[in-house]
């Protein structure tokens, strides 16, 4: 397919969006109303996030990043043709949308579909982005035994849960919870087998201390305050602050998704309680130490641990931001913090490229300083398409 030929256009680099764990592009994004100002094709990747496995070749597992390469392998056959570069390609996401362009940066697979990569609130090493070694096996017999699937055999396991309503495939989520929604996300990306056609065979730190980094220009930022993703909500619900309050020990270690992998497991959370609420009762007056708790073990940790890694072990520009803006209007209140001012919550800086407010809070008016920022957030964003 090409443009008619009164819409030839000078090759442009492409921006590709891969959409964050919170809600499908379609929820976030305006149809027509993506492309910001500067003048490149936005490209939307939807689809489902599968990353069931069976730790074998039947299901190998990372299913949802082999999707979103297949739609990185289209946009360079196809982009063109929409006046876009496919020599200049960026891809960038927000959450779980960080973690899935981090890992195309360590996936062999991945290799040559784009060259510069925007890392937002979310990488590979994130705790939440990365599963335990058999975790996604568990999980996967776990889901099929609640869908009367055998789970003795993968073949057959497998045939049986295609024959499943997603429906109800979707809303198992909820077994693999053991306090309100925590731990988040039960699937996640994982190594893989050695199998053909396997997307990641080695732990993203292993891969780019071996120099199997994708060499293109990164950014990797946060917002100030990412932990009001979880927060927000927790410190206005009187009967689960209750119980943080009284199982605190048996709570933050699912929560903060340190419970299978850390070797002190009550050691970490005595510690994680001293230093954030000084052995005290977590209340409304505690709420920016609650912020701050989440950021750090959720954010900010793994932002950071990504940019000292590929300064480290790669040759390539690695630049980092903070997002601190607090604008008119803020995520936190989706996420259930009603008006109160929680700092910069998680997702906040994507209203500032994406008219996302348009639908998610329409009796907000953005002022002259959310205009500012907006133009120089993209301006920064676009200078970086255009030259790394």
């Amino acid at each position: 397919m090409t443009l008619p030929s009164a819409y030839q256009i000078q090759c442009i680099p492409a921006r590709v969006n891969l959409s964050s764990s919170s809600s499908t592009s379609s929820e976030l994004y305006s149809r027509g109303k993506v492309t910001p100002s500067c003048g490149f094709p936005c490209v939307s990747i939807e689809g489902a996030l599968g990353f069931l496995s069976t730790g074998d070749g039947i299901v190998p597992g990372n299913n949802g990043l082999k999707d979103q390469n297949l739609a990185l392998k289209w946009i360079q056959r196809n982009i063109k043709a929409f006046g876009g570069n496919p020599d200049s390609v960026t891809i960038f996401g927000e959450s779980a949308g960080g973690s899935s362009v981090h890992y195309h940066m360590v996936s062999p697979m991945s290799r040559g579909l784009f060259h510069r990569v925007i890392a937002m609130s979310g990488t590979a090493l994130c705790v939440w982005a990365s599963a335990p070694k058999n975790e996604n096996i568990e999980h996967s017999k776990q889901l099929a035994k609640s869908l009367d699937c055998p789970t003795d055999n993968s073949k057959n396991m497998v045939e049986c849960l295609r024959k499943a309503d997603a429906m109800d495939i979707i809303k198992k989520d909820t077994i693999f919870m053991k306090w309100d929604f925590d731990p988040m996300i039960p699937f996640k990306p994982t190594v893989e087998p050695d199998v053909e056609g396997a997307f990641l065979t080695e732990h993203p730190v292993e891969a780019v201390k071996k120099g199997k980094s994708a060499p293109v220009p990164m950014i990797v930022g946060i917002t100030k305050n990412d932990g009001a993703l979880r927060a927000a909500g927790l410190i206005r619900n009187d009967q689960l602050l209750e119980e943080l309050n009284k199982e605190f020990d048996k709570i933050v270690p699912v929560s903060l998704i340190y419970e299978k992998t850390a070797h002190n497991v009550s050691l970490i959370t005595k510690e994680i309680k001293k230093f954030y609420f000084k052995n005290e009762k977590i209340d409304w007056s505690k709420r920016n130490e609650l912020v701050d708790m989440y950021t750090d073990g959720w954010f900010l940790n793994c932002a950071d641990e990504t940019v000292q890694l590929h300064r480290k072990f790669t040759k390539d520009p690695v630049y980092y931001y903070m997002f601190s803006h607090r604008g008119v209007a803020s995520f936190s209140k989706i996420f259930g913090g009603g008006e109160e001012d929680y700092g910069v919550c998680h997702a906040d800086d994507l209203q500032y490229l994406f008219p996302v407010g348009d639908g998610l809070f329409p009796d907000k008016t953005p002022t002259e300083s959310d205009k500012h920022v907006s133009k120089l957030f993209t301006s920064l964003f676009a200078n970086f398409a255009l030259s790394g």
